[in-house]
């Protein structure tokens, strides 16, 4: 994960629905997007996010593992 990756915490996908408006306003931007719900898992994520994963948004939104189970981090994240 890049520093240059957007985290965003919501409460839940319906929130983030709700708060977005246009989640597919996210597809557009050049910089990897993971939205996470409360538990740290993966409820949204634009293409270029998935590519870093190595798998489609529509999976990693259908699956919804936590952000910490795809990515090794140097130092614990919260949740």
């Amino acid at each position: 994960v890049t520093d240059k990756s957007v985290l965003f915490n919501a409460q839940e996908e319906g929130n983030f629905l709700r708060m977005s408006g246009n989640p597919q306003l996210f597809d557009s931007l050049l910089e990897p997007v993971f939205v996470l719900n409360s538990d740290a898992k993966i409820i949204y994520c634009n293409e270029t996010a998935a590519l870093l994963t190595g798998q489609t948004p529509r999976k990693l939104m259908r699956s919804q593992p936590k952000l910490s189970e795809i990515f090794q981090f140097s130092e614990p994240i919260d949740g």
